[in-house]
């Protein structure tokens, strides 16, 4: 059930740590991602314009180069029909394309082509152009593509692209400008051919490691490069160009996977760039960042998780430690609650709630949560004459009583300190021959115990709670002169069978043992009763005056007998008032006004002598409390009383149970002993009563909040604030 308990809040905190925990780490990673797309698109289009105005620079150096090309006179004026490239005038012009060529970008080629003398220029060259088309400098794949035919036909700038599936040309692009580059008929052309190798350095350095592909378009919708035909072909590239005319980026779904398309235009020459990049390698980058923000999720779960099971631990703790404290407040009600039973039953087997006291007696009965609900009663007591009989056997016997299973009755078992024994209160509903059965019961309850050498006695049913102490006194007394003798040691209190005429008279020895009983117990009114019992059946007899007169002195002889063997004769007037009555009524009046003196003195006796005892007790463990070996058996032992009445004293006269009352002592004295003295305190700790220093040291923090170190730097230094 506790785990149950704890299972069920540890899910409590544990959704109460992680689920928010959880909410703020989806929001930060959409937050962070978003930031990072965002981020990453932002610096990708940037890498994209970088590219084009490198693009544009790279351009316009090669535009530059052919409008100088166009101002020089000694190439615009050069005529072709009489160009001889071996004489000084062609070594002069060689020379000149060398210094133009040199000034280009080393991935540039460039072709200087005379028209009318079909002469070409090629890798510091010059060849006629039937020898060039043989040469090991002439690119099969551009005539192919018919490049070397527009050098005789193009009237202005052109900028044409070199498609090759297979890479097997060197060139990507090719820009034609005719020389002059404003005239009807030029006379030659220059032709800058771009190096494949640029276009694969270019994707490099702008995007590296990112497996992009780049188509580019000039304004006329011509392909300048294209390394992306495996994704779409040329056509489909240039629509997909012409309906995304704004640069940015998009995500596009090509053959089954997932592009990401940066989309730029050139300002200055219009030209059109597109980049395909895969998109687990455009944003794998945040997935870097996605794995670390979720490790550290995880790590925060892991903290919630023991932050929870510390939680449960201190609440599992918690309800632990309350279920003890519970424990221990039951167990401290339910043995107070037993004590208080203990005294109220006491109370009706010395019979000291008196008769027809009835708010007294349903007062006591509900503070002791005690509920009669039979009309009659009897006492069965159990006498043992084994002297070693300790509180521990007591317990058992009292646990067997109070499980003994009775019909139709209630028993409650009552240990008796004086008398060494237990008396059993059978609250039932039955008659005097019932008896015998409850002494049986008694004895098969203790049976089990394997008790020996004990006898039960059995008092008389009464009709009254009140008269629970004349059934104690009977059963006491059935005990003590061992009367109507039944099976297994069992005594049964009762009259013997009287005789018709009653002529004949015994002495009442019953009778006696019944007075001296209720005496002792303090009960007036069972002696005086059984006195004036007796002299009733004296008055009764048919009998002469003079041997009544002599029964009656028995009966005075029997009241000395009983205050002598109490400790209490009787003094020299009390047998002179008893040896010359007038009357049977003076007589009863002198035995009445004795016995109740004798009960009276008993108690206050019994009263001083408990007195004595507590002083005693108490006395002895202010003397004694620095002995490690004080316990409880010590005192059962010195004094012969039980582990229950001790423990009931110290409670009574201290406040405290005996080993609080023991550890205050102790605690006193080492406290004056850190003051007053400087031994160490390990010593003064021994001296005082303890073996285990851990142990006293732990409650003496936990009792006074420091370490004993702690206190005598405390007080001294008190001590010293105060002179």
């Amino acid at each position: 059930m506790k785990f149950k308990k704890s299972a069920k809040y540890f899910l409590r905190y544990l959704i109460a740590f992680s689920v928010p925990i959880l909410c703020m780490a989806i929001l930060l990673l959409y937050n962070d991602v978003s930031n990072r797309y965002a981020s990453t698109q932002k610096d990708a289009l940037g890498q994209l314009t970088q590219a084009g105005a490198q693009i544009d620079w790279f351009s316009a150096k090669m535009q530059s180069t052919a409008l100088h090309m166009s101002g020089n006179d000694r190439l615009v004026s050069l005529d072709a029909a009489s160009f001889d490239p071996t004489t000084y005038t062609a070594t002069k012009i060689f020379g000149l394309l060398r210094s133009y060529e040199s000034n280009l970008p080393a991935d540039v080629s460039m072709l200087f082509y005379l028209r009318g003398g079909k002469n070409i220029y090629a890798n510091q060259k010059f060849f006629p152009y039937e020898d060039f088309i043989v040469s090991e400098d002439y690119e099969p794949e551009l005539g192919q593509a018919d490049l070397y035919l527009s050098l005789n036909s193009v009237a202005s700038k052109r900028l044409v692209g070199i498609s090759n599936d297979t890479n097997s040309t060197r060139y990507c692009a090719a820009i034609f400008y005719p020389v002059p580059e404003i005239a009807e008929n030029p006379r030659s052309t220059v032709c800058f051919l771009i190096s494949r190798s640029y276009a694969e350095k270019m994707i490099q350095q702008y995007f590296p490691n990112m497996n992009a592909c780049v188509f580019v378009m000039d304004n006329n919708g011509n392909t300048i490069y294209n390394s992306a035909s495996h994704l779409y072909s040329e056509t489909q590239m240039q629509k997909l160009m012409q309906s995304n005319v704004q640069a940015g980026v998009m995500s596009l779904d090509i053959n089954g996977e997932r592009y990401i398309l940066l989309r730029s235009v050139s300002s200055n020459t219009g030209v059109n760039y597109a980049v395909f990049i895969p998109r687990t390698i455009f944003y794998k980058s945040n997935a870097g960042n996605a794995a670390t923000l979720t490790i550290l999720v995880v790590i925060m779960l892991i903290l919630s998780v023991l932050t929870a099971l510390s939680l449960v631990r201190s609440y599992y703790n918690s309800m632990i430690q309350a279920d003890r404290e519970n424990a221990m407040i039951s167990a401290e009600l339910s043995s107070r609650n037993n004590l208080m039973q203990e005294m109220v039953l006491r109370r009706l087997l010395r019979g000291t709630i008196e008769n027809d006291d009835s708010q007294t007696l349903n007062y006591n009965l509900t503070c002791a949560d005690l509920h009669f609900i039979y009309p009659d009663f009897v006492v069965v007591l159990c006498m043992f004459y084994d002297l070693t009989i300790s509180d521990i056997i007591f317990a058992q016997i009292m646990e067997q009583l109070k499980n003994t299973a009775l019909e139709s009755a209630q028993l409650y078992p009552v240990q008796l300190q004086d008398n060494n024994g237990i008396a059993a209160i059978i609250n039932c509903n039955g008659e005097q021959g019932d008896r015998i059965g409850y002494l049986e019961l008694i004895y098969d309850a203790l049976t089990p115990l394997y008790l020996h050498n004990f006898s039960i006695g059995c008092g008389r049913i009464h009709h009254s709670a009140f008269k629970i102490d004349n059934s104690y006194v009977e059963a006491v007394v059935s005990v003590s002169e061992k009367l109507n003798p039944q099976t297994n040691g069992c005594f049964l209190y009762g009259e013997k069978p009287e005789h018709n005429d009653e002529k004949s008279y015994q002495y009442p020895y019953a009778e006696q043992a019944l007075i001296e009983q209720s005496i002792k117990n303090g009960n007036a009114e069972i002696a005086i009763h059984s006195v004036l019992h007796v002299l009733e059946k004296i008055e009764n007899m048919e009998q002469s005056m003079l041997i009544q007169k002599c029964l009656r002195f028995d009966i005075i002889n029997m009241v000395v007998k009983v205050a002598a063997s109490i400790n209490q004769p009787l003094s020299a007037t009390e047998i002179s008032q008893l040896s010359s009555w007038d009357t049977t009524k003076a007589l009863k009046e002198h035995l009445c006004t004795i016995l109740q003196r004798l009960v009276d003195v008993e108690n206050e006796t019994k009263k001083q002598q408990q007195v004595s005892i507590k002083y005693a007790l108490i006395n002895y463990m202010q003397e004694h409390f620095k002995e490690n070996d004080l316990s409880l058996d010590r005192f059962a032992t010195e004094f012969g009383l039980s582990y229950a009445y001790i423990s009931k004293v110290f409670k009574e006269e201290t406040g405290r149970p005996f080993l609080s009352y023991l550890t205050q002592l102790r605690f006193r004295h080492i406290k004056q002993q850190l003051i007053d003295t400087d031994l160490p305190i390990k010593e003064i700790i021994t001296k005082a009563g303890y073996n285990d220093l851990t142990n006293f040291m732990r409650k003496f923090k936990s009792t006074e909040g420091v370490t004993p170190g702690q206190y005598r730097q405390e007080q001294k230094q008190s001590s010293h604030c105060g002179i």
